[in-house]
C-alpha cells in the first residue's frame, strides 16, 4: 500500500515540475518573439498567424487530459480500495483460520 502511496506522490511531484517548466518555457517563448518583432516585424507577423489554431488544438487537448486525468483518479481511487480490503480481509481471515484450530 505504501508503494503505490509513494507512486502517487512521484505523480504529483511530476506534475508540479512540469508546470514550472511550462511558465518557463512560455517566457522564453514571449522573450523570443519580442525579440524576433524587434529584429523583423513582417516575419513576425508570419508566426502570429498560426497561434488561433494551435490555441484552439490546446485547449482541446486540455479537455480531454482533464477527462483522462479524472477517470485515472477514479480508478486509483477503487484500486486503493480493493487493495485496501484485500489487505485487511487476508489478515481477518488468518485470524479466523487460527481461531478455529
Amino acid at each position: 500500500m505504501s508503494k503505490i502511496t509513494f507512486d502517487s506522490g512521484q505523480v504529483s511531484s511530476a506534475s508540479t515540475e512540469a508546470l514550472t517548466i511550462i511558465v518557463k518555457d512560455s517566457l522564453t517563448v514571449i522573450g523570443l518573439t519580442a525579440y524576433l518583432v524587434w529584429l523583423e516585424p513582417l516575419m513576425s507577423l508570419l508566426l502570429v498567424l498560426p497561434v488561433p489554431v494551435i490555441g484552439i488544438t490546446l485547449k482541446l487537448l486540455g479537455r480531454r487530459l482533464l477527462l483522462l486525468n479524472t477517470t485515472n483518479q477514479k480508478s486509483m481511487a477503487a484500486l486503493n480500495s480493493n487493495l485496501n480490503s484485500a489487505i485487511y480481509g487476508q489478515k481477518i481471515v488468518k485470524n479466523f483460520k487460527t481461531e478455529e484450530m
